[in-house]
């Protein structure tokens, strides 16, 4: 079996499971304006799955968003991130030097911020072993445009600025 897949009955009981809030943690890791993306991963939910994969393989989240993945690095893993905004794309990067930088240990794990449809991702077929990914929040998006605060000018008349206002989002 490949070691990078997980069981129906592994995935099962993760997702039954109730994790604690990741606040702090990311406070401490990400830039604050991180804070403003409504669809972050739980970073404790990412460090369960990532204890599961064998060291050193590569991890890509192709809906990136500020990069939580990036907290990957911290477990030797090498990580892709993109994301189709500009400014989250843009965002992650920064935070990808933060925890880089807040890092004793493995601070020469790569981490690659990119900007991208996740769609049309520039990646050979079979070339990356693990992609843990968080996908849009679909259900958000209906009271978006009244939970947002206006976070950004500029938003989608009916979706606000969820995930901004790109057309293929």
């Amino acid at each position: 079996p490949d070691p990078t897949s997980m069981s129906a009955e592994m995935a099962f009981r993760i997702s039954r499971t109730k994790f604690k809030r990741d606040s702090y943690r990311r406070a401490r890791l990400f830039h604050p304006d991180s804070f403003q993306h409504q669809g972050k991963a739980n970073l404790n939910l990412i460090s369960t799955l990532l204890q599961r994969l064998p060291a050193g393989a590569l991890v890509l989240d192709p809906m990136g968003g500020t990069g939580s993945i990036l907290i990957a690095t911290d477990y030797q893993h090498p990580v892709i991130v993109g994301d189709l905004e500009p400014h989250w794309a843009a965002l992650a990067g920064t935070n990808r030097k933060t925890i880089a930088g807040r890092r004793l240990f493995a601070s020469s794990t790569p981490a690659l911020c990119c900007n991208w449809d996740a769609g049309r991702l520039p990646l050979p077929n079979n070339s990356v072993p693990a992609i843990i990914t968080s996908p849009p929040y679909w259900d958000m998006l209906s009271d978006w445009h009244i939970s947002s605060n206006s976070l950004q000018a500029g938003g989608h008349p009916d979706y606000g600025v969820a995930y901004g206002v790109h057309p293929r989002n």
